[in-house]
């Protein structure tokens, strides 16, 4: 290439930047989940009486000289926590690994556990949803395999004085999504679908009993659309920050869902 030739080069990208600019490949959403299975595990919680309960969790930091990993879960899922055994399965089914609970919040429904020995990956941290955001939900309902599930944010967060002033909310901290989910998805992760980046934990659903035909009076319960309850990001951030472990609170990544919440 001449040198008069490289100087016209110039000067047409100084011109029409955009076309001179190098477009970002949209990272494929297969690559996006082998990274957020990667960080999500299953709880397991033995109780005195025999009685064992699981949930989901989330992988927010790993401390790679002592192999120590943070968990984050809704607060609910260590119900009975005197004398309680506590213990995490990761990405492999194959082994358990006890856990210890470093602190919980029952007003506001996190916990936070320490495991070591599990290879595991953490996630990246989000901010504020859109109304209507695409998310996805990685879980263990009903203590069996790892299943994604899709949906929106049904509802956001907001400042009181912007519902006085009659403001309609499309962006603030997730607190409702359509997922369907059911028993064992408590504490699982909901992330945005762009980036993977973690939005909320699961905290509850609501669900309405169906009775069945026949004499026994039997029923089933389902859930409903767009009742599934969320601990933002950002109310976990400032939960953890207040007891102290702030530190383990993964970067939030820039972009779409980057925005703190509060």
């Amino acid at each position: 290439m001449t040198v008069r030739l490289l100087k016209v080069l110039v000067v047409l990208c100084s011109i029409v930047p955009a076309s001179c600019a190098v477009q970002e490949t949209p990272r494929d959403h297969i690559d996006v989940l082998k990274e957020l299975y990667a960080s999500t595990v299953q709880i397991l919680v033995s109780q005195p009486d025999g009685v064992r309960r699981t949930g989901s969790g989330v992988v927010l930091k790993v401390d790679r000289e002592t192999g120590e990993a943070f968990v984050v879960t809704a607060g609910h899922v260590l119900t009975a926590r005197k004398d309680i055994e506590v213990s995490v399965i990761g990405k492999f089914r194959k082994k358990t690994y006890a856990a210890k609970v470093l602190m919980h919040s029952d007003a506001e429904d996190v916990a936070l556990l320490s495991v070591r020995g599990m290879s595991v990956a953490p996630v990246s941290a989000g901010g504020n949803s859109e109304l209507g955001q695409d998310i996805w939900v990685i879980s263990y309902p009903w203590g069996r395999r790892r299943t994604l599930v899709t949906g929106v944010v049904s509802q956001v967060d907001w400042p009181t004085e912007t519902n006085a002033q009659g403001q309609v909310p499309l962006e603030g901290p997730v607190r409702l999504i359509d997922a369907t989910v059911g028993y064992g998805t408590s504490g699982g992760g909901i992330f945005e679908t762009e980036e993977g980046r973690l939005v909320g934990l699961v905290r509850g659903y609501r669900s309405v009993r169906i009775p069945l035909p026949g004499p026994d009076g039997k029923s089933v319960s389902l859930p409903v659309a767009g009742e599934t309850t969320v601990i933002s990001i950002s109310r976990i951030a400032h939960v953890l920050a207040a007891a102290g472990f702030g530190h383990v609170m993964p970067p939030r990544m820039p972009g779409h869902g980057g925005t703190p919440g509060r």
